[in-house]
């Protein structure tokens, strides 16, 4: 995929984590006209006996007992058409508990860098590749 012809809409869908243990569905958000993501599937739910994995370390307990699956953990990603990726959204990390900013870019059209971070600039960060789910 030539970086030239990447377009806001190109990031739809569904994708998995690199190691196939989460998977999302990336959307736009038709109110606000920003991208959005949820959790739509989590391995650990198929071998939990006791139910869904639950939101448990949420700084917020009003929250603590919603599952992780159908969670919106990334919103307000909004398409820089100059640098061809996705910023000024934020992630939401249920296993740490936090939110971070996050910007994400196309590697190919079937890979996508997702890059948390703690600062807006996204130099204290960590990238996580996804692979687009096959339709």
């Amino acid at each position: 995929m030539k970086q030239e012809l990447i377009q806001k809409n190109d990031i739809l869908g569904d994708w998995t984590s690199e190691n196939k243990e989460v998977r999302m569905q990336i959307y736009e958000d038709v109110q606000s006209g920003c991208l959005n993501g949820k959790i739509t599937w989590i391995i650990e739910d198929e071998s939990n006996p006791n139910g869904p994995v639950l939101d448990t370390l949420n700084p917020d307990d009003s929250l603590k007992q919603r599952p992780i699956a159908g969670l919106e953990f990334i919103t307000g990603l909004v398409f820089n058409e100059k640098k061809k990726a996705w910023q000024n959204g934020q992630i939401y990390d249920p296993e740490a508990g936090k939110t971070y900013h996050l910007k994400v870019c196309l590697l190919d059209e079937n890979t996508l860098n997702i890059r948390p971070s703690v600062d807006a600039m996204g130099l204290l960060g960590k990238s996580f590749k996804w692979c687009r789910l096959s339709a």
